[in-house]
């Protein structure tokens, strides 16, 4: 196995090259030459920063970067502005035309383990210390790091990679385009268990995960293989750290699911749901496409298509801050009750000695 050569050749492009690459207009100098990115904070001469946020929108007057990415409502004098509709997006697209990925060797390692029959596409980078059961797939220009395990009959689509120390079990169907980070499990067996008065009975999980193309799946997140059929993880979809999608969850296209997230078995969740950290999905729902589940919700019903829930149980978004208000006020309204209390007893004596000044008038 070779090493990859490193180039010292650092790209550069003019602001006006990059406004017509990504559809954007320039506000001043569109000959000015860009070789990088950065914030607004640090700046930096030939670097291009952002702004999507109008909260550092003070930054414009202040920041050293030699252009700035930034939507109509903000167009600063004195800076070289790339104005585009999407400022974030934009700045996505350029940052990753200025950061190329790359993988530090090329190539099958020697001390790589194959199985048999195992089908190698063109252009196949398997690093040191991978082991890939038989009858595995793995299809052109896929990048496999040390320490990752691919089991028996497992298939990877083109251009995927799969960082240290993942574990792909049996069967298990990867995409194109994919990506694994480190120590995330594809297929370990669904939590599947017939209870009794003897002890509980494990049910075998003999079903696949299928992770469509262009998928990321962040380190440490498992996704539980079927009982019976198959785990899916849409196309597009995006998948934080420490995430638990249980057997037959079915996640649809371009969804957002942040860390610690956890849907429980065979609940299907719809196409550009979000949800949020923390945030809990009962088994065998179904949340419609479009809903947003805040951080550290739980869903313990079904979602109609976009649905915006927050708190336990989940409700409605604006009901719950109008709950979280009520809330903040509650030793303010502790102290108005007492204060209440107190009048009303003072009232009751005072109309009580009236009385009795009254029957003693008698």
């Amino acid at each position: 196995m070779k090493g990859r050569r490193r180039s010292n050749i650092v790209a550069s492009y003019t602001l006006g090259e990059l406004a017509e690459r990504y559809n954007a207009t320039v506000k001043g100098d569109p000959t000015v030459v860009l070789t990088g990115v950065t914030t607004l904070e640090a700046g930096g001469a030939g670097k291009i920063a952002f702004l999507s946020n109008v909260k550092y929108r003070p930054l414009l007057k202040t920041t050293t970067a030699e252009a700035v990415i930034v939507g109509s409502e903000d167009l600063a004098d004195g800076l070289n502005l790339l104005v585009a509709k999407d400022p974030y997006r934009t700045f996505a697209l350029i940052s990753q035309l200025f950061n190329p990925t790359s993988h530090p060797r090329e190539g099958i390692d020697p001390r790589a383990y194959l199985g048999e029959e195992v089908v190698l596409g063109e252009g196949v980078t398997i690093m040191a210390g991978a082991y890939v059961e038989d009858g595995a797939d793995i299809g052109a220009r896929a990048v496999i790091y040390p320490g990752v395990y691919l089991g028996r009959d497992v298939s990877v689509g083109e251009d995927t990679v799969i960082y240290p120390n993942v574990t792909v079990r049996e069967g298990c169907k990867i995409g194109a385009r994919v990506i694994l980070q480190a120590n995330c499990v594809i297929g370990s067996d669904g939590f599947g268990f017939a209870p009794g008065a003897d002890g509980h009975v494990k049910i075998p999980q003999v079903g696949i995960v299928r992770i469509e193309d262009d998928v990321e799946i962040g380190a440490l997140t498992s996704i539980d293989r079927a009982a019976m059929g198959e785990t899916v993880v849409g196309e597009g979809t995006k998948i934080d750290n420490l995430v638990q999608l249980a057997h037959n969850v079915k996640v649809g296209r371009h969804c957002f699911l942040v860390s610690q997230a956890g849907v429980a078995g065979s609940t299907e969740i719809g196409d550009f749901v979000i949800i949020a950290a923390q945030g809990g999905v009962g088994g065998h729902l179904k949340v419609g496409d479009g809903a947003r589940i805040a951080a550290r919700a739980g869903v313990a019903q079904s979602l109609e298509a976009g649905r915006q829930v927050a708190g336990f149980p989940a409700i409605e978004h604006r009901e719950w801050l109008k709950s979280v208000m009520a809330f903040s006020r509650t030793p303010e309204l502790r102290r108005s009750v007492k204060a209440m209390e107190r009048r009303i007893k003072e009232l009751e004596a005072a109309l009580l000695t009236a009385e009795k000044r009254g029957a003693g008038n008698d």
